[in-house]
This record gives structure tokens, sequence and C-alpha cells, in this order.
């Protein structure tokens, strides 16, 4: 688990990002950085998952990928989330075109750059731009 904006603590709120390409990972981890938003970085929704159950009063959001390795991977545990918290914003990742199929979620096409994530981070979570 990587942790971007000191350690998690009780009263904070973190967006959750899920991604097994742990370089592509890390680089949105930096981006949340970058804006001021405190992320958390892992490498499966079974990690995910782990670590909602762990901290569920600190998810602000989820950005995951579909496709990982584990015994769950984004799109499940998306639904668990949603069905759970139905007020936490998610945001599926994928290469594939998947968006056609869950209009429930935001959506990022890979490959994206940047400012479309931050835009659609922002528009979740009711940032100003």
């Amino acid at each position: 688990m990587e942790t971007l904006r000191g350690p998690p603590t009780e009263c904070a709120t973190y967006v959750l990002i899920l991604d097994d390409d742990s370089t592509l990972a890390r680089v949105l981890g930096l981006a949340m950085e970058d804006y001021g938003i405190p992320a958390i970085v892992l490498g499966s929704a079974d990690d995910g998952l782990a670590w909602i159950n762990a901290n569920p009063s600190q998810l602000a959001l989820l950005l995951t990928d579909i496709s990982m390795p584990g015994e769950i991977d984004g799109l499940e545990l998306a639904r668990q989330i949603a069905q759970r918290s139905p007020s936490i914003p998610i945001i599926i990742m994928s290469g594939g075109s998947w968006s056609r199929d869950f209009p429930a979620y935001r959506f990022l096409d890979k490959p994206f750059d940047l400012t479309a994530l931050m835009t659609t981070v922002k528009d979740a979570l009711a940032l100003p731009h």
C-alpha cells in the first residue's frame, strides 16, 4: 500500500486507486497529490476491499481498473461499494470499451491524459476546477 500525503488518519478521506499496473497507479497517485487530494494506491481489488473494510469512513472516491488479479475484479468491487455506500463516487478505468455497459459509473478509457483524469475526479468529488 502506498499512502500519499502522509499516513491515513481517522478524520481524513482518500481517493482509493486500484490498478495492477504499478507504474500507472503511482502516476495517478502522484497526480492526486499534485492537486492536493489524498490518495491510497493498491494493486488489486482484493487489497482495495480489505482497505475499505478496515477504513469504511475514509473512502472519498474509488478509482479502479476492471481487470486485476485476485478473487474479485474492479467491477465487482465497484458493484459492492455502490450497493453498500451509494454516495461514494466510482470511476472505472479500462483499456476495453466497457463504458456503454455500465452507465451508472463514471468511466475513463485508457489511455487517458491527466487533465481528463483530474476533471473527472473533481467532478465526482464536486471540487472546483
